[in-house]
């Protein structure tokens, strides 16, 4: 039976501590819960895992832990308690590392870059979509911010990576970003570095998606298009103008134009050896 924090404290969980759980973790998961949650509860755990990663200066075992968090995303050390709450306390500590500037030391790109895959991993196999659409907007909205800035040299892995990111959570709920097909389709364009595929490759799925939606879910005329059985949320990815959660999607906004030149792109990519790897 679930035992909370009150009912059973246990000693804070020390980094050499910490190294030993997810040894077992890995090592055989069954035989660690016994062990493991016989002393602390699936809430201390992600209390004390949570606190770990805030304040220990080991990046390893930062990594360590987000991946630790990120394997067991649909299991008891979220969905113990209130899921909603958890989520946004985990969401809080990973975003602290998301907006803080990189310092070489306590925050490098490799930590950011595994918090936005940990965070995607959550949101989707969490379903944020219905557990909590507020904070996936707000995450798109970052992942977004993030890969507007083309053509950096510093930060182009993370870049790539959140393009990674906003194509999963595409693929997760299609249309999401079906909004800012103009804007994606002018980053993928624009960018020079060699994580330039991943723009690419982040405009064609969002295209295809569109495309899908619009040829198999009619609207009435003028433009407007019944949303799928799961909501959509262009937020700031659209240029200029908010969205409204639940509201039908609306293409006039989209440069045809640009959608003929998109799909020409991906054309060509495909029929290119170098590049059709990215499609």
């Amino acid at each position: 039976m679930p035992r909370s924090s009150v009912e059973h404290a246990a000693p804070a969980i020390s980094r050499t501590k910490w190294y030993e759980i997810l040894a077992d973790f890995s090592w055989d998961p069954d035989e660690a819960e016994q062990r493991w949650v016989d002393t602390y509860s699936w809430e201390q755990l992600l209390v004390e895992l949570l606190r770990a990663f805030s304040t220990e200066k080991d990046l390893n075992l930062r990594m360590q832990l987000l991946i630790f968090l990120e394997e067991r995303a649909s299991g008891p050390l979220l969905l113990s308690g209130d899921p909603t709450s958890n989520l946004n306390r985990v969401a809080q500590k990973l975003n602290h590392v998301l907006t803080a500037p990189v310092d070489g030391a306590n925050i490098t790109y490799s930590l950011k870059g595994q918090v936005l895959v940990t965070t995607t991993v959550l949101l989707i196999e969490l379903d944020a979509v219905k557990l909590d659409p507020g904070l996936l907007e707000s995450f798109v909205d970052l992942l977004y911010s993030v890969v507007q800035n083309i053509n950096s040299s510093g930060d182009r892995e993370l870049r790539g990576l959140a393009c990674e990111s906003l194509r999963e959570l595409e693929w997760a709920y299609p249309c999401l970003l079906s909004a800012g097909l103009g804007n994606l389709f002018k980053l993928a364009q624009g960018e020079r570095t060699h994580v330039a595929g991943a723009y690419t490759l982040l405009y064609a799925t969002v295209l295809e998606n569109s495309v899908m939606h619009l040829c198999f879910v009619p609207g009435p005329e003028g433009g407007a298009v019944t949303p799928p059985a799961s909501p959509m949320f262009p937020s700031q990815v659209a240029a200029g103008g908010a969205a409204v959660q639940g509201a039908p999607l609306t293409f006039p906004s989209v440069d045809l134009d640009l959608v003929g030149r998109g799909l020409t792109v991906v054309i060509v990519l495909q029929q290119t050896p170098c590049a059709s790897c990215y499609l």
